[in-house]
């Protein structure tokens, strides 16, 4: 679950607690992929517009790219 993912997290606390669906709605939108997302949640709608207030560093852009998930079964 990328949401709880050690890494994923780590980034967020590292940008003053924004959430781990920041930081991946964050880490396409810097690699120029657009994004769309189906939050139905006014508080959420607002959390997924709010990836333009910060920026990942090339850092945490690499530590990101090496995350692996498991095929879906």
């Amino acid at each position: 679950d990328i949401w709880k993912n050690p890494t994923v997290q780590a980034i967020a606390d590292a940008h003053g607690g924004i959430s781990s669906a920041q930081v991946a709605l964050r880490f396409l939108v810097q690699q120029n992929i657009t994004v769309v997302t189906a939050a139905m949640n006014p508080a959420y709608q607002k959390e997924d517009m709010d990836v333009f207030s910060f920026s990942l560093t090339e850092a945490e852009m690499v530590k990101l790219s090496s995350i692996k998930g498991k095929p879906p079964s």
